[in-house]
């Protein structure tokens, strides 16, 4: 179960409980914990876990945002993408512009895809996305950073000349999420 000394059967546990569905307050309190695993497969599981679970409590955002801070690269992937659920708030904007700026692009790429999702709420991020949009050496950042300019919808002067430079970009990919947010 949870409590196993054994990290493949804490893993079976937890992964249990999030294909039940019966994560619930107390069990919620319990995966927490487990946040501080010894093993990162664990704790990729107890993201999961906690990302699907039906309430977003505060205590499980709160967690959620300090495993973006995990060691491991798989954990703070997961950790980021979870936020795309989790109630809007300045801490998490704050966690997620955190993360835009970590060492794995996996990371940096859903922190920039997961600030979209958030919309309005994320406005103080546009400025360092359009200069993704403008700058970034990957594709892939600079079409997520273009397409959550357009979920944020900060049309400033800095936002709308970035994507309309992206409108020549040449990846397809960015020069389509540019247009879709401009329109």
């Amino acid at each position: 179960g949870l409590d196993s000394p054994d990290a493949t059967a804490r893993k079976r546990a937890v992964r249990r409980l999030r294909r039940s569905g019966s994560v619930d307050a107390a069990t919620a309190t319990k995966l927490l914990t487990m946040l501080n695993d010894s093993d990162s497969s664990v704790r990729e599981s107890v993201v999961t876990a906690l990302a699907s679970a039906p309430m977003q409590s505060p205590a499980i955002t709160s967690g959620l945002i300090t495993a973006t801070r995990d060691s491991s690269e798989t954990v703070r992937v997961r950790a980021t993408a979870a936020l795309g659920s989790a109630p809007a708030s300045d801490a998490v904007v704050s966690a997620l512009q955190t993360a835009r700026k970590d060492r794995s692009t996996s990371v940096r790429n859903n922190a920039i895809l997961t600030l979209g999702k958030h919309g309005s709420r994320s406005r103080s991020a546009a400025p360092a996305l359009a200069n993704i949009v403008r700058n970034s050496g990957n594709a892939y950042s600079r079409s997520f950073a273009s397409t959550a300019l357009g979920q944020i919808g900060s049309p400033t002067e800095d936002v709308v000349s970035a994507l309309v430079r992206a409108m020549g970009d040449g990846n397809t990919s960015v020069r389509a999420a540019a247009k879709l947010s401009l329109e």
